[in-house]
């Protein structure tokens, strides 16, 4: 891959960070609501805070991916810790959704399985609860 190519990427991801948390931040209702389905409470101080934290930080990351296609030189911290992060978020996200920790999970099982699924590996359906968004398994 030449140097060119690698600046593309980079200016494409910081554009990418940017559109999508300038757009998030600017309407966060219908956001909100065309990723999970579910209104979005901004009274609530908690979800307000997480919301637009999670979407400051995307931001910031944006500017960050414009600065390393940039400068060359600070390049290496930013795709390490980008490429940590990743690896980091997908391993919180099997364990979660696997309702039970990484050290767990067996090789050849699957892992997605819904909290109270009747056995260990098998698949639970997920659903909306109707009031809040949450996901909850059928018993």
């Amino acid at each position: 891959m030449t140097e060119a190519w690698r600046r593309r990427g980079l200016y494409l991801a910081g554009a990418w960070n940017l559109v999508g948390g300038i757009t998030a931040l600017a309407d966060p209702a219908r956001h909100f609501a065309q990723l999970y389905g579910t209104a979005l409470s901004l009274a609530d101080p908690l979800q307000a805070f997480f919301y637009r934290a999670t979407w400051i930080n995307v931001l910031a990351w944006g500017v960050g991916y414009v600065l390393a296609a940039r400068h060359r030189s600070g390049r290496t911290p930013i795709l390490l810790a980008g490429g940590l992060g990743k690896v980091a978020y997908f391993a919180a996200c099997v364990g979660l959704v696997g309702g039970r920790p990484l050290r767990r999970v067996l090789p050849g099982r699957p892992v997605v399985a819904a909290p109270g699924s009747a056995r260990p590996g098998r698949p639970g359906r997920l659903s909306r609860a109707p009031d809040r968004g949450q996901l909850t398994s059928p018993a």
